[in-house]
């Protein structure tokens, strides 16, 4: 219990996923998407420390710990399905050296990739995680641009109402702009090319209507390059825009870049950052929201749990509740 605020230890303090037998309750986390009070934690692909990442699993542990938003990347498979994937290939993540542009959605899934205590993890497509986290903040990273999967990747959005609730980021102008341009009404990230143009180029405050805006999300230091002072912050907050700052995993950072004005971090480390949230001064929101989920919950679920063949079988009959 830290300031009134009580952050689990670990994954398997509260994760469903992993701990069987020590589950009395479990929490939907429940977020104001983008216009929440005060630093929101930012997930990195869920929890990777615990969990293979951009998988349900990982998510689930992640707005466990106390996360406000979950950071993933998407690619489309070749039959059209948004699936959350970083890299280009299955190589890395799950063993299969195909790209995920070329290989159909149900083969996609069927991949598998195994977790450090022997779990089986498979990868999750877009619709899942916004049915399975409906009250969630989403940040997508749109991975890629040919084939073109933006009609697909916002009509997905918009057909589950998640505009509000979903920042779309990429580090290609181009892909920015064409969101924009089709349309899309939700909160929008900037490219790398803008972000650097904006903090180390000339004042250019035309550029922000035209690039639509919303949020700067800048490494702490590019380079030799600190681009976590409290200037940046400040010349970012003069403009109307937040800051969130990534990969911030060290504790002594969190809170050194809370006290600059930060209004994000980005961590893969959502358990231990979120230790620095629930007593830094700026994060009463934070606190609030977590004290909300604990007096509120969305879901109930009691002990025991069926046999699973995959860590995705037992997310999604933990979330169902079902006794079969």
């Amino acid at each position: 219990m830290t300031g009134g605020v009580t952050v689990p230890e670990r994954a398997s303090d509260r994760c469903p996923c992993c701990c069987l037998d020590g589950i009395d309750r479990v929490y939907t986390a429940r977020v104001e998407g983008f216009a929440a009070q005060g630093p929101l934690l930012f997930a990195h692909r869920g929890a990777p420390g615990d969990h293979v990442e951009n998988t349900l699993p990982s998510f689930w542990a992640a707005l466990a710990f106390g996360a406000d938003v979950l950071e993933l990347d998407v690619r489309m498979s070749a039959d059209g399905h948004v699936v959350v994937m970083h890299d280009a290939t299955g190589a890395r993540v799950f063993g299969d050296p195909r790209a995920i542009s070329a290989t159909r959605y149900a083969e996609i899934k069927a991949w598998r990739a195994r977790g450090s205590s022997g779990q089986l993890y498979e990868p999750a497509g877009l619709a899942e995680v916004l049915e399975a986290f409906p009250h969630a903040a989403l940040n997508v990273d749109v991975k890629q641009g040919r084939p073109d999967m933006l009609p697909n990747l916002l009509d997905l959005i918009m057909g589950h109402a998640a505009e509000e609730r979903v920042l779309l980021t990429s580090f290609s102008a181009n892909i920015l702009g064409r969101i924009r341009a089709l349309g899309y009404l939700g909160p929008l990230g900037m490219s790398r090319r803008d972000a650097a143009l904006f903090l180390l180029g000339p004042r250019l405050p035309q550029l922000l209507p035209r690039f639509g805006a919303h949020r700067l999300q800048v490494p702490v230091r590019y380079g030799r390059l600190n681009l976590a002072t409290r200037a940046n912050i400040e010349r970012v907050h003069a403009a109307g825009l937040r800051i969130d700052f990534w990969v911030v995993n060290n504790p002594i950072e969190a809170e050194h870049l809370l006290d600059l004005g930060a209004d994000g971090l980005v961590t893969d480390d959502s358990a231990s950052i979120a230790r620095i949230y629930a007593r830094h001064i700026r994060t009463r929101g934070f606190r609030a929201r977590r004290a909300a989920e604990a007096s509120d919950p969305v879901a109930v679920l009691e002990r025991g749990l069926p046999s699973a063949h995959t860590m995705n079988d037992v997310f999604e009959t933990r979330l169902r509740g079902s006794p079969d």
